[in-house]
């Protein structure tokens, strides 16, 4: 009998960074990045050092997020890079099964995949995959920059699709994960399970697009609280529950956006990266596999980053 594996949401996030050469402050400049210093950033990947667990000094690197070990970095092409990093965990000791109890001042690391892209303007993207809420996006950029080649400092951002980027965004479907099971469920397009209910759309005349687009949509890449209350106002609305705004945990919308199909995170802050669904098997250790991940975010880059933009 096959043993059961967890099912969590692959996603990845995008982000940019940018050279700033000057006296620092309001005087500081972007820099292009040139192929040669991308060369540069490959070969000092490749020459990094791997992690070794008995150098104390090297253990509060990876604890404390300003290092990442990586592992697998291949050239893709001229503009690309990709591979696999380790997000860290620790602090906190628990009990295991089969290892028995794990103190606080372990270290866990959690395999992750990585890209690099050099685009026409001489920014480098970044991308950074998810395994549910799990990611080390912060280690992964720290590390890149310390091995950044050239003078000045790098500035890190991060790419965001507001609710303008969904404008002809199709939703299918809605669910909504609660702090608890809600009491109250009515409505006959729902399925529920502990702590979460999904409604969809059930016929071509239900209006359920359009309600989804006008109640929802519009607060995309708002406040979380704003979003929440959005949320809570249409499922009270619709008969569906009554359900408090601070009782919704989380919301994703499973939409058809320009002939594909997309999971769109709605509780992401402006502050953060969108992250975008992406379809890959995970291997037996509950991993997603290294060459479906590589081929899923590279078409992520060229479908969502660079066509939106004529110098990516």
């Amino acid at each position: 009998m096959a043993k059961p594996k967890k099912k969590e949401t692959v996603s990845v996030s995008f982000h940019y960074l940018v050279r700033m050469v000057g006296n620092g402050g309001k005087d500081a400049l972007p820099v292009a990045f040139t192929s040669s210093d991308f060369d540069a950033l490959f070969g000092a990947i490749q020459a990094k050092a791997p992690f070794d667990p008995n150098d104390e000094e090297a253990a509060d690197r990876i604890r404390y997020r300003s290092d990442a070990p990586m592992e697998n970095v291949i050239r893709v092409d001229d503009r690309t890079v990709f591979g696999t990093y380790k997000g860290s965990y620790w602090g906190h000791a628990y009990d295991n099964t089969m290892r028995g109890r794990i103190p606080a001042e372990s270290i866990s690391l959690r395999p992750f995949h990585f890209l690099l892209y050099l685009s026409k303007s001489g920014r480098i993207y970044l991308a950074s995959q998810y395994l549910g809420q799990f990611g080390g996006y912060s280690a992964l950029q720290r590390t890149i920059s310390d091995l950044m080649p050239g003078a000045g400092f790098i500035m890190p951002h991060s790419v965001r699709l507001d609710g303008a980027s969904y404008k002809n965004a199709q939703a299918k479907e809605v669910k909504v994960t609660f702090a608890e099971k809600p009491a109250s469920l009515a409505a006959s397009n729902k399925i529920t399970s502990a702590g979460m209910i999904a409604f969809r759309k059930m016929s071509k005349e239900d209006g359920f697009e359009a309600e989804v687009a006008k109640r929802l949509f519009p607060f995309l890449g708002g406040p979380k609280n704003e979003m929440r209350k959005a949320i809570a106002s249409m499922l009270n609305e619709s008969s569906l529950m009554e359900v408090s705004e601070s009782d919704i945990m989380d919301c994703t919308v499973l939409a058809k956006v320009n002939g594909g199909t997309k999971t769109i995170y709605m509780l992401e802050s402006g502050n953060f990266a969108t992250k975008f669904h992406i379809d890959v098997k995970v291997d037996d250790d509950g991993h997603p596999d290294y060459n479906q991940t590589k081929i899923a975010i590279l078409d992520v880059l060229r479908e969502e980053i660079i066509s939106r933009s004529s110098d990516v």
